[in-house]
């Protein structure tokens, strides 16, 4: 029987990563009982583990999956098991937590559904512009969205189930099963933004910024094509209207920081965007049935 505050869900196959995620809870829980399920994908790896309030189990696949297929084979291990537990959070791998976060968390409602703020691992600021105070929603919520930002009641997720296996990373279309999980989570439980509430993890140009062009192109189309199947299969298709142009606005950030390559693959997104929007719209409009919730499970 599992019996924590806290659950998390994280997968990958970089031995270091996962063992600095563990090591950024390990020692910071400060009286808050977590419980990490982990799907390792890659070779297996030994870790120290001090903190009596941490408890970590890790699921052996040694294959490379998609995120929401890993995602998929814990949530299906817990429903398996008898569970008590308030809330559940999906780290990435490059995900890392401090004290406060875990102070803060301890005051939160078992009830209540909620999202955290990102700040960046290398210097502290936040991963993008936030609201300055706390603020509850749903479709006001949609733009701070991440996987390592939502913190859901546990029961909430028995009741939603499994990610859709055709979104997220490795996927049909890569991205945003974050933002599809929380679109459905939302029908059943407000979630409010707490700026005070801080996970940690890599900025984002910094990351583009150390790939290659057709890495980084990659990358763009992945996020491009689950941001917009998201979008068109909860009809929310009229708040896409800046969503090619913000390339632009990408392409001009990268000039003025001198990184020329990088606005180029930024001008290329701009031209994508638009492509990409009409084939969704196409889509919806010819064969609706291929923009719905799947379950892998």
């Amino acid at each position: 029987m599992i019996n924590t505050d806290l659950l998390f869900i994280s997968t990958g196959s970089d031995a270091k990563l996962l063992k600095s995620l563990i090591a950024s809870i390990s020692g910071n829980t400060e009286g808050v009982k977590v419980y990490l399920l982990i799907v390792n994908q890659g070779p297996s790896f030994k870790f120290e583990n001090k903190d009596p309030f941490l408890e970590i189990q890790i699921l052996e696949h040694g294959a490379q999956i998609s995120l929401s297929a890993a995602r998929n084979i814990a949530l299906k291990q817990l429903f398996k098991e008898e569970v008590r537990a308030k809330h559940l959070m999906f780290p990435d791998d490059d995900t890392s937590f401090r004290k406060d976060f875990f102070l803060n968390y301890s005051s939160l409602s078992a009830k209540a559904a909620y999202l955290a703020k990102i700040i960046n691992t290398e210097d502290g600021k936040d991963y993008r512009k936030y609201p300055q105070q706390k603020l509850c929603g749903r479709k006001e919520l949609i733009p701070w969205v991440a996987s390592v930002s939502l913190v859901l009641p546990y029961k909430i997720v028995c009741e939603i189930g499994f990610f859709d296996p055709k979104l997220g990373v490795g996927a049909k279309w890569g991205s945003s099963e974050d933002l599809d999980y929380f679109l459905r989570a939302s029908q059943k439980v407000e979630f409010c933004f707490l700026p005070d509430l801080k996970t940690c993890h890599p900025s984002r140009f910094g990351k583009y910024w150390q790939m290659k062009p057709s890495q980084i192109r990659n990358r763009f189309k992945a996020y491009t094509d689950g941001y917009l199947a998201v979008y068109y299969r909860y009809d929310l298709e009229s708040k896409l209207g800046l969503f090619a142009t913000r390339a632009l606005g990408g392409a001009f950030i990268s000039l003025l920081k001198l990184k020329p390559q990088i606005a180029m693959q930024y001008l290329w997104l701009f031209s994508y965007r638009l492509q990409a929007k009409a084939y969704f719209r196409k889509i919806k409009h010819e064969d609706p049935e291929k923009l719905a919730l799947e379950y892998e499970f």
